[in-house]
C-alpha cells in the first residue's frame, strides 16, 4: 500500500510508520519493516522516519547500545545528506574526545560510528569524529571495533590528521605489535612505506626483534618490516636474529620460523647467504619438522643444498 496504493492511502501508512518509527526499530519484526522502507522510500520519507528515530538524543544513545546492528542498517540505507546530518547530529553528544575514551570498549556504539563514517559525504561532514578517533587512537587500536572504526578514519581525513594518529602509533609500535588488534594498525603504518614513520617504527624494534618474532601477532609485523624496511634496517633484523643463542630455537620456533623464512624471501646477497649460511650450519635439526619445513622448502626454491 505504501509504494504501490493510492497516494492517500500511501500517506497514511507513511505517517503511521513515521508516528511509530521508535517502536518499530525497537521490535525484530519491526525492523525489518523499517529496514524494507528506508531503502525503497523517498527522501522526504527517510528523513521524516531518521528525525522521529533521532530526535530524544538520549533515547538514540539507548537505541544504539540495543539495536547497533538496526541502526547500522538505517545508516546504510540513508541516501540523502539530510538525514546523514540528522543521524551526525544525534551523535555529536556522545563521540567527544572525553567520551569516546568510554566509548572504546562499547563495541555496539562504535558499530554506529564506524557506520557513519563509511558513509559521510565530506571529510568535514565528520571532523568531530575524527579529533575524538585521534585523541583515543591508541586505545581503540587495540579493541576490535576501535581498531576498525581507526582505519576508516584515516582513509577519509586530511594529511595532518593522519600524521598525528600515525606517528603516535609509531612511537608505540612495540607495545601494539604484540596486541591481537593493535598489529594491524602497525602493518596499516608500515604499508604507507613512508620513511618517516618506518624509521620510528626500526628504532623502536631494534633489539626487540628476538622476542617479536617469537609472539603469536608481532611476528606478522616483524615479517612485513622485512618487506617494507631498507637493506640496513632488514639487516638489523637478520643479524638480531642469527645472534641469537641458541639460534636453533627461533629455526624451530612456531612463530619465529616463518619471520626467517621470509627473512630468505626479501634479503639480498650477501645477507641471504649469511642467513642460509647460519641455518645450514645447525646440527641435529630436523628438517621434516612442521616448523621447520617451510624454512628449508625455501632454502632449496632459492638453490641452496643441504
Amino acid at each position: 500500500m505504501l509504494f504501490w496504493g493510492a497516494p492517500e492511502d500511501a500517506d497514511a501508512v507513511a505517517a503511521v510508520i513515521v508516528q511509530h518509527a521508535v517502536p518499530l526499530i525497537e521490535s525484530s519484526h519491526g525492523t525489518r519493516l523499517l529496514v524494507v522502507v528506508l531503502s525503497r522510500c523517498n527522501h522526504m520519507l527517510q528523513e521524516a522516519i531518521v528525525a522521529r528515530i533521532t530526535r530524544d538524543h538520549k533515547k538514540f544513545f539507548k537505541i544504539c547500545a540495543a539495536r547497533s546492528g538496526e541502526v547500522v542498517s538505517m545508516i546504510n540505507s540513508c541516501i540523502s545528506e539530510k538525514s546523514l546530518e540528522l543521524l551526525r547530529d544525534a551523535i555529536v553528544p556522545w563521540v567527544t574526545p572525553f567520551m569516546m575514551a568510554r566509548l572504546v570498549t562499547d563495541s555496539s556504539r562504535l558499530m554506529v560510528v564506524h557506520a557513519l563514517v563509511q558513509c559521510v559525504p565530506h571529510p568535514y561532514f565528520a571532523e568531530f569524529i575524527f579529533d575524538a578517533v585521534a585523541t583515543n587512537c591508541l586505545a581503540l587500536a587495540i579493541h576490535p571495533h576501535g581498531v576498525s572504526l581507526l582505519q576508516s578514519c584515516l582513509e577519509h581525513v586530511g594529511w595532518t590528521e593522519k600524521d598525528n594518529v600515525l606517528s603516535k602509533v609509531s612511537c608505540c609500535s612495540t607495545d601494539l605489535a604484540q596486541n591481537r588488534f593493535g598489529n594491524y594498525i602497525v602493518q596499516y603504518v608500515l604499508k604507507q612505506r613512508n620513511p618517516s614513520y618506518l624509521a620510528i617504527i626500526a628504532s623502536r624494534f631494534r633489539s626487540n626483534y628476538v622476542t617479536l618474532s617469537r609472539q603469536r601477532y608481532s611476528s606478522n609485523v616483524v615479517e612485513t618490516c622485512l618487506e617494507v624496511f631498507n637493506d640496513r634496517d632488514r639487516s638489523n633484523i637478520v643479524h638480531e636474529l642469527i645472534r641469537y643463542h641458541p639460534f636453533r630455537d627461533l629455526v624451530s620456533d612456531e612463530f619465529a620460523n616463518y619471520v626467517i623464512s621470509r627473512a630468505l624471501t626479501t634479503c639480498k646477497v650477501p645477507l641471504r647467504d649469511r642467513l642460509a649460511t647460519a641455518i645450514l650450519s645447525l646440527q641435529n635439526v630436523n628438517r621434516r619438522h612442521p616448523h621447520c619445513l617451510k624454512m628449508f622448502n625455501t632454502l632449496s626454491e632459492l638453490g641452496y643444498r643441504y
